[in-house]
């Protein structure tokens, strides 16, 4: 281990990249605390995810095995949820969803599964030209309130 290391927090509002030094065996705790000394987020309005997964405040960075990718996504938690439009291959917008911004793609198929009864399997979602991967949440892809996913 070393004495430490750099590890990128990419704020996704502003896509301000935050650099810390923290050591490996550092907890998603005690770096969330060292955020909020830095940049005034409080400690409990910040999510740090990786791989698509809120990693709790327990976890080292060992814990969760960043190594290759020392990069977590910060997010801060909403007590409002994003409202995201879906609409048919047309262009015709068809309904809305109510989801977090760290929901996945996977997440957001589920729901329209839910709604339309169409399986996930066949659900193809295309958001600014590109279809965004099921494991990414939609911070990952800059989805945001009042996004239009097309749904084929």
């Amino acid at each position: 281990m070393c004495d430490g290391r750099y590890v990128n927090f990419f704020k996704t509002a502003t896509g301000k990249i935050i650099s810390l030094k923290v050591k490996d065996s550092a907890t998603i705790g005690s770096i969330k605390l060292k955020i909020q000394t830095k940049e005034c987020i409080p400690f409990h309005q910040q999510e740090l995810i990786f791989k698509g997964k809120v990693v709790e405040d327990i976890n080292t960075l060992v814990d969760v095995l960043i190594k290759k990718d020392p990069t977590l996504t910060l997010a801060c938690k909403s007590s409002t949820l994003l409202n995201i439009s879906i609409k048919n291959a047309e262009g015709t917008v068809t309904y809305s969803l109510e989801v977090k911004p760290t929901d996945t793609i996977a997440s957001v198929k589920e729901k329209i599964k839910m709604k339309e009864g169409i399986s996930v399997d066949e659900q193809v979602l295309i958001f600014n030209k590109m279809v965004p991967g099921d494991s990414g949440t939609l911070i990952d892809f800059h989805i945001n309130s009042k996004s239009t996913l097309t749904l084929i």
